[in-house]
């Protein structure tokens, strides 16, 4: 005879739920274990069988593959997957095992939902946390007014002064039924062509992805094959000021695209072309150091004097891509 196995859930079990508090986040983790019972028949010696074979067994849960089935309601936890597994044979009864089985939500965001017929159709579960950036500061306050943070000669200072920016922290993890190299390409490090959660266009960028292929229960009492895809995305509204043509001191907001000071040694002279180009210590023999630019390339003043706020440049050097065609919400 082969060896065959008879797989039973037991009805006790235990759970835990845990606050964790963090700098930026409070959550609460959820951990819930099962219980079954396994026993080895068909042979005629126990020591036909072992532990890893009888943890292997048809019906059971396996790790980072089986997520949480409540057994009172029948709702699933679709992302509540099994971490862990560890089996004790029985002292008793050498043909008897009994095996626990670990599910643990770290992101503390996870309800019950009912069986679907597909994967994409579960609710992504989506948790948020902050972080700080450090980055540039390009204007501030002093004597109760807002500038360009520039010396009285409109030049900058040797060391730049910092700022302290927040960072809204994005996790979004869904069900994927296609998913491959080429999708993580061409969404990585791109940010949102489209208002996402608020936030304009540029403002949101995807700094990591990863996945895995599971198998996901699906109505009637079924599985099939999908992709656990998780999303972390970085938000942030930064503002600067700047001068342009119009000499008068402005806001933006610049999101993750790249910042240039407008400066060089050489500009053009008023209504002249490419041939016009002077240098400028050429033209101000005085003058040291570059000067600022219009953008039309000539040099940038303000009542015969360099102007007092550094005329930047906006770039966007992070492709886009619209978020809306791939990341689902909850209806």
């Amino acid at each position: 005879m082969a060896l065959t196995f008879d797989v039973c859930q037991l009805r006790p079990g235990s759970a835990s739920f845990r606050k964790e508090t963090t700098t930026a986040l409070e959550k609460v983790v959820k951990t819930f274990q099962t219980t079954w019972e396994v026993i080895a028949s068909g042979i005629s010696d126990p020591s036909g069988v072992d532990e890893i074979l009888a943890g292997n067994a048809t019906g059971l849960p396996s790790v980072n593959n089986s997520v949480y089935s409540d057994p009172v309601s029948g709702q699933l936890y679709p992302y509540f997957f099994c971490t862990n597994k560890s089996v004790r044979r029985d002292p008793s009864n050498a043909y008897r095992f009994e095996v626990t089985c670990d599910y643990k939500d770290d992101s503390g965001d996870e309800n019950p939902q009912d069986e679907q017929t597909d994967a994409e159709n579960y609710c992504p579960v989506v948790s948020f946390s902050s972080a700080e950036q450090t980055q540039t500061a390009w204007s501030g306050s002093t004597n109760g007014s807002t500038r360009a943070i520039t010396l009285p000669t409109g030049d900058f200072y040797d060391q730049a002064v910092l700022e302290k920016a927040g960072v809204l922290t994005v996790t979004h993890t869904q069900y994927e039924n296609v998913f491959s190299e080429a999708d993580f390409r061409v969404r990585i490090m791109h940010v949102n062509s489209a208002v996402y959660r608020g936030y304009d266009p540029g403002h949101a960028l995807i700094t990591g992805i990863s996945w895995s292929k599971v198998r996901v229960p699906i109505a009637p009492n079924t599985t099939m094959l999908s992709n656990k895809v998780t999303y972390s995305i970085a938000c942030v509204n930064k503002t600067y000021q700047y001068m342009d043509n119009g000499g008068l001191v402005q806001t933006d907001d610049w999101g993750w695209h790249q910042l240039r000071i407008r400066s060089g040694d050489r500009f053009l002279l008023n209504g002249g072309d490419m041939d016009s180009i002077v240098s400028n210590s050429s033209k101000f023999p005085d003058s040291i150091g570059p000067c600022f630019l219009k953008e039309d390339g000539t040099r940038h003043v303000k009542q015969g004097k360099e102007a007092p706020a550094a005329p930047i440049d906006k770039w966007q050097v992070q492709p886009n891509t619209n978020f809306g065609t791939f990341l689902r919400e909850c209806p």
